[in-house]
Formats: C-alpha cells, sequence, structure tokens
C-alpha cells in the first residue's frame, strides 16, 4: 500500500497523452483503491472534442466535487427538457475554478482547452448499474449526433436548448 499519492508533471502529462490518443478523447486514473470505497477520487484527462452525454445520478446525496487543475472546462446544469439553466466557466488558476454538484440534476462538460485537467470526488460506494442516468434529450456518445450536440455546446448559453 502506497503512504501518498504525488501529483506531478509526469503524471499529468501521461494522463494527458493517453486522452489524445482515445478514442473518446479522455482519460482518467482512479485514486480509490476499490469502487467500494466511500469516497471515489480521480483524475480526468480530457480533449476539446471529448462528447459527455448529460446524465445525472439518481441516488440520494451522490454529489460530484470538480477541481480544475489544467486547462478550462464548460459545465451545464440542464433543466428536465434539456434547457440549460447554467453555464459555469471553470479555469486553472483563475477565480472560477471549482464545482460542487449535488445529486439528481442534469450535467454535462466539455473541454475548452487541449490538454485539460480536472480533479473529481464523488461519494461511493460506485455501481455502474445504479451510478447515472442519461438524458433523453441529448444523443449518447455512440450517436452520430454527439459531435453536433458537443460543437452546440462550445456556444450554447442559459436558457438555450437543442434542437
Amino acid at each position: 500500500m502506497r503512504s501518498a499519492h504525488v501529483f506531478n508533471d509526469q503524471l499529468v502529462e501521461s494522463l494527458l497523452e493517453q486522452s489524445r490518443q482515445a478514442p473518446r478523447q479522455r482519460a482518467h486514473l482512479n485514486l480509490h483503491q476499490s469502487y467500494h470505497d466511500p469516497v471515489q477520487r480521480f483524475l480526468i484527462a480530457m480533449q476539446p472534442t471529448s462528447y459527455v452525454c448529460p446524465h445525472y445520478h439518481p441516488e440520494p446525496d451522490k454529489w460530484e466535487l470538480f477541481t480544475v487543475v489544467r486547462g478550462a472546462f464548460s459545465f451545464f446544469i440542464f433543466g428536465d427538457d434539456g434547457t440549460i439553466n447554467e453555464r459555469i466557466e471553470l479555469i486553472a488558476g483563475h477565480s472560477n475554478f471549482g464545482l460542487e454538484l449535488t445529486s439528481g440534476q442534469w450535467h454535462s462538460v466539455i473541454a475548452r482547452q487541449t490538454n485539460s485537467l480536472f480533479f473529481e470526488v464523488k461519494r461511493g460506494p460506485y455501481c455502474a448499474s445504479r451510478d447515472k442516468l442519461f438524458a433523453p434529450w441529448a444523443p449518447k456518445e455512440a450517436d452520430l449526433k454527439a459531435q453536433d450536440y458537443r460543437r452546440w455546446l462550445v456556444n450554447a448559453k442559459s436558457g438555450e436548448r437543442f434542437m
């Protein structure tokens, strides 16, 4: 068992390289020991072409905490019909660099800069079959319209909805 996790440039560069090579244009490193751990911790590297289908976590108290380590991200909180309720810009080293979401909120994220990375913490344990529900009003990752939706998000504003 390791006594400490050290986050350094070599680790970050390795994760960013994995994200550049990955078909989904993102990569993550689990820092927790097991999916059963009460707190789940990840480093997530994303490229601007990565699409994260809007989703929410239905289990009570499944909060998520995001802290931007490198680059910039736009986080979106949606209404039940897919309308953007809030767009939140987070940039490493700036005044808005982190965000906590409560459970039950439709949300998604896009990387605004190449080689962006955030640290995510959320309540465990993790169970894939119960973890998230994908939005019925947004394309799934494999859908041909997924990249159209992602491109729309780049300039989308609060109050707008994808058609």
